[in-house]
């Protein structure tokens, strides 16, 4: 049975950065949030993301991300650092990557999660490194692309609500709701 959580899922896009400084160099290009049936995108511009920080910061309910504690979190946190001189700020969260990775023991890509258990992939992307450029030329592809990644995370989320098990490809796991 679903439980009645408010939630939103986000996901971000970025550019450029290396692990070894991370979140240092990673340009935030924009953040894609969705609520129910509502989609949301925030860039990097001052403005925009005052009104991210501000969305998330007064949001009752539940943000939902697949790795978004090593990867969206702290690249939004450092941003909003930098640009605006403030921290992110989130009531709750919940990262599907690291509920996976706690009952199955290993790391599972959102690909493979969503292939097994719905039956849907993300969309095809080539060269991350050329990001920025498609930003700045297709910024319309890019959006499809990201709101493709936040229908799987919802729907996957939607299955931990109702207590409906994921498929790994090597195992089965139910996940704790928040």
């Amino acid at each position: 049975m679903a439980s009645a959580v408010d939630f939103v899922v986000l996901d971000i896009e970025t550019a450029g950065g290396s692990w070894r400084e991370f979140p240092v160099g990673f340009n935030l290009l924009f953040v894609g949030v969705r609520r129910g049936s509502d989609y949301s995108v925030y860039t990097n511009e001052p403005a925009s993301l005052a009104e991210l920080a501000a969305t998330l910061r007064d949001f009752p309910g539940v943000v939902v991300t697949y790795n978004g504690n090593r990867f969206d979190i702290p690249i939004i946190d450092h941003t909003l650092k930098t640009r605006l001189e403030q921290p992110l700020a989130v009531k709750r969260h919940y990262d599907m990557l690291e509920a996976i990775q706690a009952k199955s023991g290993r790391r599972v890509r959102l690909d493979d999660v969503s292939y097994n258990t719905l039956g849907a992939q993300k969309a095809p992307w080539g060269d991350h490194r050329d990001n920025a450029r498609v930003w700045a030329q297709e910024p319309e592809r890019f959006i499809e692309y990201n709101r493709i990644d936040l229908d799987l995370t919802h729907d996957l989320f939607r299955r931990v609500l109702r207590g409906e098990p994921l498929f790994l490809g090597f195992a089965t796991v139910t996940l704790d709701p928040p």
